[in-house]
């Protein structure tokens, strides 16, 4: 679809082009080269606000086009566009593309700049140039210039969600949790069917404020417009299974998995879930699909502490082989904690694997945080450190 696109973009049929790319766009929510190339088609028609709306969607991703032909096309549209009349340049507009083209030059850094500022003081979009310099200024390592300048887009226009996110970040980054919950709450609102900035508050409200009421508020007024919200259902099951409301966590992320099978993140709540319900068969199932997408994503974080939860799992089910098996994978692709060590050293002494448990005694003492090891015998090692026994 996207070399049809480019096919009509070529003969300048640019109502074919915008109807492949609004296909695409259905398809993969965010496709970084269709967006980009609305905005480049946009650009052509002299429908500048639109390329400005278009590019700020596209930009807003770390991620980069996946064709070179994309970026030739919006490379070239540049040209033409700073190849205009003084006064019929869209100056604003430049000072995006010129954001663009930082992603493969820095020194574009200092043109988007300069295309800004000129176009603030003809009144050409001035919120979107504040907020191009202050995302320049943020990729630069400026944080005070960029919070500086996204403000002063903020004050032009309050319900520029863009800027509000990005001041946000910039909040998340200094660790300031009220103005941090301000700001993506002020987003969301500036644009409440767009789930890009639904999630980051949905996560400050459940992973860092622990405000789980709230998040369910949040992402149950989400779901009343998108229903089928694969995000919205997945931080709501989180939030209930909190609350500890499991059979109603189990529901949404189920629904969350029926939306988009391929969220980690889900199969991971599901899998706690069921835990807690002591469906450990079913758990484990969610477990072995979680870590095969997360291994397969390169997520080998998120895989290590599925594999932690998995270990716990086979221990209740006193399948001590398999916590051998998976402990040891956890350990290999990095997990390093005293909890993974409990439960290796505890299925050694379940196996009468005696030389692997006092082999694995004193990794786990290592690494050892206080409390009473959880272990079913306590080696003389703990003794001769003082540390607590366990009560028989």
């Amino acid at each position: 679809m996207l070399t049809e696109g480019e096919a009509a973009l070529t003969r300048n049929d640019l109502d074919e082009a915008e109807k492949i790319y609004a296909r695409v766009i259905t398809l993969e929510t965010d496709q970084y080269d269709a967006v980009l190339l609305t905005a480049v088609l946009n650009s052509k028609r002299g429908r500048y606000a639109e390329a400005i709306q278009a590019l700020n969607r596209a930009l807003r991703h770390s991620r980069l086009e996946t064709r070179e032909t994309t970026f030739l096309a919006a490379l070239e549209t540049t040209g033409e566009l700073s190849q205009l009349p003084a006064g019929t340049r869209p100056l604003c507009l430049l000072a995006h593309y010129h954001r663009y083209l930082r992603n493969s030059d820095h020194a574009q850094a200092a043109s988007a700049i300069r295309y800004a500022k000129a176009a603030i003081a003809v009144g050409d979009h001035a919120d979107d140039c504040w907020f191009t310099i202050g995302v320049v200024h943020r990729a630069q390592n400026k944080p005070h210039a960029s919070l500086e300048a996204l403000l002063r887009a903020i004050a032009l226009n309050p319900r520029h969600a863009g800027a509000l996110h990005a001041a946000g970040n910039i909040h998340q980054e200094r660790g300031d949790l009220l103005n941090e919950r301000r700001m993506r709450a002020a987003a969301l609102a500036a644009a409440p069917d767009d789930v890009f900035y639904a999630e980051p508050l949905l996560d400050l409200l459940i992973l860092r404020a622990g405000d789980y009421r709230e998040a369910v508020t949040v992402g149950e007024t989400i779901r009343t417009r998108q229903p089928q919200n694969a995000v919205a259902n997945g931080r709501l099951g989180e939030a209930y299974a909190l609350l500890g409301e499991y059979a109603v966590a189990e529901r949404y992320l189920r629904k969350a998995l029926d939306n988009d099978a391929g969220m980690v993140r889900a199969h991971y709540g599901l899998a706690w879930t069921l835990l807690q319900q002591r469906k450990y068969d079913d758990a484990i199932k969610e477990c072995e699909a979680s870590i095969a997408l997360a291994l397969r994503g390169e997520r080998a974080a998120f895989a290590r502490e599925l594999y932690w939860l998995l270990a716990g799992l086979y221990q209740r089910q006193r399948r001590y082989q398999e916590v051998v098996e998976v402990s040891t994978q956890a350990i290999r692709i990095g997990l390093q904690n005293g909890d993974i060590y409990a439960l290796l050293c505890s299925a050694y002494y379940e196996l009468n694997a005696v030389r692997e448990y006092d082999a694995c005694v004193p990794e786990l003492l290592s690494r050892y945080t206080g409390g009473v090891i959880a272990l079913p015998s306590v080696p003389e090692a703990m003794r001769t450190l003082g540390l607590p026994l366990p009560i028989r």
